[in-house]
């Protein structure tokens, strides 16, 4: 599954460091090595059921190609690997992370 035309990115991407985990998914920064742009790379962080698998599909696919909001990042392509299982791939953005913004509060 890859959304659009293009050919995927996946294959061509460096894994960095780990972001962010949580109950069932990692979020690794991912780049291009030839390009200066990062992306984050959600897949699953442990063994899944097919529901599971399903229902992370389902929002994937609703990222790339349903939603479009300026509070709500874009996904750029999702699908299966053998080395990741079910993936979501997404624009890195700048900033904090949401648990810091909470810790420190307003």
């Amino acid at each position: 599954m890859n959304t659009g035309s293009k050919s995927s990115l996946l294959p061509r991407l460096t894994l960095g460091e780990e972001l962010g985990r949580g109950a069932l998914c990692v979020v690794h920064r991912a780049t291009l090595p030839d390009a200066q742009q990062s992306f984050a790379l959600k897949h699953f962080a442990r063994h899944y059921t097919d529901e599971s698998k399903e229902r992370f599909l389902r929002g994937a696919r609703l990222l790339c190609e349903q939603l479009e909001h300026p509070n709500i990042v874009k996904g750029l392509e999702y699908g299966e690997s053998d080395a990741f299982g079910p993936y979501l791939l997404m624009p890195l953005l700048p900033g904090q992370p949401l648990s810091r913004i909470i810790t420190q509060g307003p």
